[in-house]
């Protein structure tokens, strides 16, 4: 029998580049203020965290605590471009679900023809979705095989395929006529 690894669980700077489309509004902004690999870095660590961004490097204890903690996961350049966007305020690291669903997808496409081909481990269709099941387990994402056989009729989602984010739940600070001014 063929051993399958797991799927990647961490995303990387290829992930967000590939599939960047797919990202919410908070981890484009991300993308753009720190990079690729600070993005990917807080988004499989700090995932669904608010973090309180520091003005400074040393403002006061409690900041430059901060400043350390979040240099040490993502670097002084990028920890000085996160305080120069958010300094003094809050960054809501997203899930960033619709992403990480279509890696999997693709990923558990990839796999199903490589295991199903001429050329590969020529399983059955039965024999594949066990192996990528057994895989996902193994990589603590379980999925069912019924879940695989959706992911596997599913097209790969292309820039042109998403739709825009849905509006969000948070009060509009400002009226339309100050947003003009």
């Amino acid at each position: 029998m063929t051993h399958l690894p797991p799927p990647p669980r961490s995303l990387g700077a290829a992930d967000l580049a590939a599939l960047g489309h797919l990202l919410p509004p908070t981890a484009q902004t991300m993308r753009r203020v720190l990079g690729d690999d600070a993005t990917a870095i807080l988004i499989n660590q700090r995932a669904g965290v608010q973090l309180r961004i520091p003005l400074h490097r040393a403002a006061n204890t409690a900041g430059a605590e901060r400043w350390a903690a979040l240099a040490y996961l993502i670097g002084d350049d990028a920890t000085a471009a996160a305080a120069a966007q958010w300094g003094g305020g809050l960054l809501d690291v997203p899930l960033c679900q619709r992403l990480v669903a279509e890696r999997r997808d693709r990923w558990l496409r990839a796999r199903y023809d490589q295991l199903t081909s001429p050329h590969g481990a020529r399983l059955s269709a039965n024999a594949a979705i066990h192996q990528l099941a057994v895989a996902l387990a193994h990589g603590g994402q379980p999925f069912t095989a019924r879940e695989i056989e959706k992911a596997l009729t599913r097209t790969d989602i292309g820039p042109d395929d998403v739709a825009p984010e849905p509006p969000s739940n948070q009060p509009q600070l400002w009226g339309d006529e100050e947003a003009a001014a």
